[in-house]
């Protein structure tokens, strides 16, 4: 799996804080243009303040944590992992309301959660195992 020779663990939280803005500022964009994404307003609002709150977590251990703790790095990994099986709770509720744009944005979205939930999980094994 990815090792914290890849990625060094402090890099893990600013990493999954600037993904974190991204999709809360995408989902945010998204809820301008609801007719081209197709998932309700009220749900692309509510996981965009989601995501609000991942950054502001990650960002936190960025900047307060001296050095990475595996406990910090699970939760966001549980959290980005949460987000990820709703999303997909969510977009499987509303497929055939979704436009073409909305349903590539949440495969991708969620390819990329996948592999950074795989990469925090590995990091936090590496970690506890030093």
């Amino acid at each position: 799996m990815i090792s914290k020779k890849l990625i060094p663990p402090r890099k893990i939280f600013i990493i999954d804080a600037i993904g974190a803005l991204l999709t809360a500022t995408t989902l945010a964009v998204f809820v301008k243009f609801q007719e081209f994404i197709g998932m309700p307003t009220e749900i692309l609002m509510a996981l965009s303040l989601l995501a609000v709150v991942f950054f502001v977590y990650s960002l936190g251990c960025h900047l307060f944590l001296k050095a990475p703790k595996s406990t910090f790095l699970r939760v966001i990994a549980f959290g980005n992992l949460f987000y990820t099986i709703l999303t997909s709770i969510l977009v499987f509720i509303f497929f055939s309301q979704l436009e073409l744009l909305g349903r590539l944005y949440f495969i991708a979205e969620a390819i990329v959660l996948i592999f950074l939930v795989i990469t925090e999980f590995s990091i936090a094994k590496d970690i506890v195992k030093n």
